[in-house]
C-alpha cells in the first residue's frame, strides 16, 4: 500500500531556554554560566530534594555531562565540588509560591491555548487527501535522563533536537515546513513522518500518525494479514529448506561433503 500524496507540518520544538544569568560555584570559583550550562543546573536544582540526587551513578553521569560544557580544568570536578547554593534558592522560592484559584485557572487556560494551537498546526497529516491525527507531534525537551530502575544511563543528560537532526518523510509535491531540515525524503512504503537518532541512546525515533488513524489501521491489518498467510505456510517453508539441504549433503564414510570442492575425510571431523 502505497501513499501518493503526503502532507504536514513537521514537528513542534519545545521553547528555546530563557537563560536568568545565574553563577554556580566550581571548587569554590564563582562561574557565570551560559544558557546550555544555566539549563543543565536548573534542572539539577529540581532534583534536589529526590532520592535521584543521593545515586551516586545518576550523581556521576551527570556531572560528567555537566563539566564537559567548561574548560578542561574542570574535568575531575565531582559533584560535592559544585555548588548549586544560588539557583537552589530561586527553585526552592518558586516551589513555595502558591497561586491563587483565579491566577491558576488563568496559567491553565493559557497553557492549553498554546497546546491546542501548536496540535492545530502539528497535530495532523493529511494522506491521499484525507487529514488524520498524528500521535507524537511534540519533540522531547532536554533533561536529565531518568531511566527505569538501575538504568546505566540515568543522570545523563537528553540533549536538545533541533531542525537540522530530523528527517521529515513528505509528498514529492508537498510544501516542505518552514526550517533547516536535516533531510526530506520520499518513502512512500512508510508511514513515519519524520525521524531522528536520539543522541543519548543512538537510537532512531519515529512520529506515526495516531493509532486510532483508519489508514494506519488498514496497513497495520495488512501486515498482519500477510504475516497470518505466511504462518499458514510455515510448514511447506521448513519442508522445503529440508528438502534442499538433503540435496546439498551427501553422505560420505560418516562424513558430510558441506562444501563440494573440499575433499572431505576422517581428518578435522
Amino acid at each position: 500500500m502505497k501513499w501518493k500524496t503526503l502532507v504536514h507540518n513537521g514537528v513542534a520544538f519545545p521553547p528555546e531556554y530563557e537563560p536568568r544569568g545565574f553563577h554556580i560555584k566550581l571548587k569554590g570559583r564563582t562561574i557565570a554560566l551560559n544558557p546550555q550550562q544555566e539549563e543543565m543546573a536548573i534542572a539539577w536544582a529540581k532534583k534536589k530534594d529526590t532520592p535521584y540526587v543521593k545515586d551516586p551513578v545518576f550523581a556521576a553521569n551527570f556531572v560528567k555531562d555537566f563539566v564537559k560544557l567548561f574548560p578542561p580544568e574542570y574535568k575531575d570536578v565531582k559533584i560535592d565540588d559544585i555548588d548549586f547554593s544560588e539557583i537552589n534558592a530561586v527553585v526552592d522560592k518558586e516551589k513555595n509560591v502558591v497561586l491563587d484559584k483565579d491566577a491558576k485557572k488563568k496559567r491553565a487556560v493559557e497553557r492549553k491555548k498554546i497546546r491546542e494551537e501548536m496540535k492545530g498546526k502539528y497535530g495532523w497529516a493529511e494522506v491521499e487527501g484525507q487529514k488524520f491525527d498524528v500521535a507524537n507531534w511534540l519533540v522531547e525537551p532536554p533533561g536529565i535522563f531518568i531511566g527505569r530502575g538501575n538504568h546505566p544511563l540515568r543522570g545523563k543528560w537528553k540533549p536538545r533536537v533541533y531542525h537540522k537532526d530530523i528527517t521529515l518523510n513528505l509528498g514529492e509535491d508537498a510544501p516542505a515546513p518552514k526550517g533547516d531540515w536535516g533531510k526530506i525524503v520520499h518513502d512512500q512504503d512508510s508511514m513515519w513522518l519524520a525521524r531522528w537518532v536520539d543522541k543519548l541512546t543512538d537510537k532512531e525515533k519515529y512520529v506515526w500518525l495516531s493509532d486510532a488513524a483508519t489508514l494506519r489501521q488498514e496497513r497495520d491489518k495488512a501486515k498482519y494479514d500477510k504475516g497470518n498467510k505466511l504462518g499458514e505456510q510455515i510448514d511447506k517453508v521448513i519442508a522445503k529448506i529440508y528438502q534442499a539441504m538433503e540435496s546439498r549433503f551427501e553422505a560420505k564414510d560418516g562424513c558430510y561433503d558441506v562444501l563440494p570442492h573440499i575433499q572431505t575425510g576422517n581428518e578435522g571431523w
